[in-house]
């Protein structure tokens, strides 16, 4: 056995040969100790707790792994695991993983009881996410099932879809739906995505690139903005209302252009109720600008008139 001590971080490898001299297996433990410097050298403001351990099993001749993993907290940034737990190993020509942590903070979401499980085998990736918050009866199950190929061109692709995938707030489950999504470096295209539920939705439909002549285009219609509160309970905020529309949205990825129509009825946030709204806004490709208009529904009365030209990204409004 070799062992060795790097500010807080012990590290035991360890080396067993069979009789026969025809294999030789090797394994490593890592145990986390005060490490909290050290690991800061290489992710800034990277903290992991004592008692964190990783466990690392490898054959040579059949290829064959296992790595298991624990700790008690992981924390970087806005991002906090706790209590988590990791446990990997391949057979043959397939990986499976499985990670789960009591609870999940990114960025003010609470996601208790998370976990993700997953496998792949001959460029076929499957994950599944999850998590479930009894208190404030919200949770999720998205499902991907994904394929790894390589377009005309020779890049490399991702094709992928959701299956049995849903996001659950108080009484509202809202199911994810998807036709496919193909992912290359240069492009994005979605098929069918959805965001539904009784009478609601959310579409999206196009492509996402950095090409004028390509488009991807949303529809929304009789959508309760009130969905995202439990979610974001931690934020002060209460939000409600309804969205109705469609929008396009040009060469996403570099100089985005908008053009749309969108009526929002019943808008609040806290204490301030909003009047319903009637946004447009159209690309004169003339001026090379896009001109924003947001109004006051039942009177027609004209509440903003801006204009944005994506080439400067330069924004002009009049206010009334």
């Amino acid at each position: 056995p070799v062992e060795s001590d790097a500010g807080g971080v012990m590290i035991a490898a360890e080396e067993e040969q069979s009789e026969s001299m025809l294999r030789s297996d090797a394994a490593m433990r890592i145990d986390v100790g005060e490490a909290d410097a050290v690991m800061g050298i290489f992710v800034p403001g990277l903290q992991i707790a004592p008692g964190t351990h990783l466990d690392f099993y490898f054959n040579p001749t059949t290829e064959q792994f296992n790595l298991q993993a624990s700790s008690p907290y992981i924390e970087v940034g806005d991002v906090l695991v706790a209590n988590m737990a990791l446990n990997s190993r391949n057979i043959t020509d397939s990986m499976w993983i499985r990670t789960s942590a009591e609870e999940l903070y990114v960025s003010g979401l609470y996601m208790p009881k998370f976990v993700i499980d997953g496998g792949a085998k001959q460029n076929h990736i499957d994950l599944v996410a999850s998590f479930d918050n009894s208190e404030s009866d919200t949770g999720a199950r998205l499902g991907v099932c994904s394929r790894l190929g390589r377009g005309e061109d020779g890049r490399a692709t991702i094709n992928a879809h959701f299956e049995d995938s849903y996001i659950k707030t108080l009484d509202r489950r809202w199911e994810v739906t998807s036709d496919s999504i193909l992912y290359s470096s240069t492009a994005t295209l979605i098929n069918k995505f959805a965001l539904s539920s009784e009478g609601q939705s959310l579409g999206l439909d196009g492509v996402i690139s950095a090409l004028p002549t390509d488009t991807l285009h949303l529809d929304i219609d009789n959508l309760d903005v009130s969905f995202v509160n439990p979610l974001m309970k931690d934020s002060g905020y209460n939000v409600g209302g309804y969205i109705n529309g469609h929008a396009d949205l040009m060469s996403v990825l570099e100089n985005m252009v908008v053009e749309a129509k969108m009526e929002f009825a019943e808008l609040s946030a806290n204490e301030y109720v909003a009047p319903n709204l009637l946004f447009d806004s159209r690309m004169d490709f003339g001026e090379e600008r896009v001109t924003i208009d947001l109004l006051e529904a039942e009177r027609g009365t004209e509440l903003i008139r801006g204009y944005y030209r994506p080439v400067d990204k330069a924004f002009l409004a009049d206010v009334h």
